[in-house]
């Protein structure tokens, strides 16, 4: 469970099957990651219940990482990517931030990196850009260029479509509803998948093309990410 671990917790979750997560192949280990299950889950079993798994191990606990920085925004971070796409569809109806709020914190206290990004910038719309500004590598000498991250916040701004407003407006917790409701009907499932759509459009369609018709001009043949936060960037600061 993270930094929420105890082995009291640990324990009484696996005797009552209350589990967040599945034992996977190590994808380090080239004997085994190919390999569906453990052979004898047993041996895996008593681990997970005394809590000594271990990440050296062929099979590895994989579990949903909410429990300790819910964005994955961490580990891309701890890899110095030079572009991050965070999307925050956590339980936040009243916009606090707390999943943003908290990868920051951990970031800067675990690693030195200042993330440098405005929430006020989703005020009419669904994203905002901000900077990944990595400290200075001891082992290199040098200043590691800044990263990226563009954040985003599913939300309805009042320009969705109506079958969307509509939804809203009968399901007030929407699109922020909490994860315990694991039986999502008909209309709920296409309202998330329809909304989800929608932003991906608004953020990413037109920023994408001229992302690529620069990348073009530049005759760039690399990724073309760092275009596109350029892009969304520029666009941030104009309706700034």
């Amino acid at each position: 469970m993270g930094y929420h671990s105890s082995p009291a917790l640990t324990f009484l979750m696996t005797v009552f099957n209350v589990r967040l997560g599945h034992w996977s192949p190590n994808p380090a280990n080239d004997n085994h990651w190919t390999k569906h299950d453990p052979p004898f889950g047993g041996i895996y079993l008593l681990s997970e219940l005394f809590g000594r798994t271990q990440h050296t191990s062929p099979f590895v606990y994989l579990s949903d990482g909410g429990h300790f920085e819910n964005l994955g925004i961490y580990e891309l971070v701890r890899r110095r990517c030079a572009c991050i796409i965070a999307i925050d569809a956590g339980e936040d109806g009243n916009s606090h931030f707390d999943d943003l709020g908290n990868a920051i914190r951990k970031c800067y206290a675990d690693f030195g990196v200042v993330i440098d990004i405005h929430a006020e910038d989703l005020e009419n719309g669904y994203s905002a850009v901000g900077r990944v500004i990595y400290p200075f590598s001891a082992e290199t000498g040098e200043q590691p260029p800044e990263g990226c991250l563009i954040y985003i916040k599913p939300r309805l701004t009042g320009t969705e479509p109506a079958d969307l407003l509509n939804y809203k407006c009968t399901h007030p917790g929407f699109p922020h509803e909490s994860t315990r409701d694991q039986w999502f009907d008909e209309s709920q499932f296409e309202s998330y998948r329809k909304l989800g759509h929608h932003i991906g459009k608004a953020v990413f369609e037109a920023a994408l093309i001229e992302a690529s018709q620069r990348q073009e001009l530049a005759s760039d043949s690399g990724p073309i990410l760092p275009w596109l936060c350029e892009i969304l960037r520029e666009r941030r600061n104009e309706a700034a």
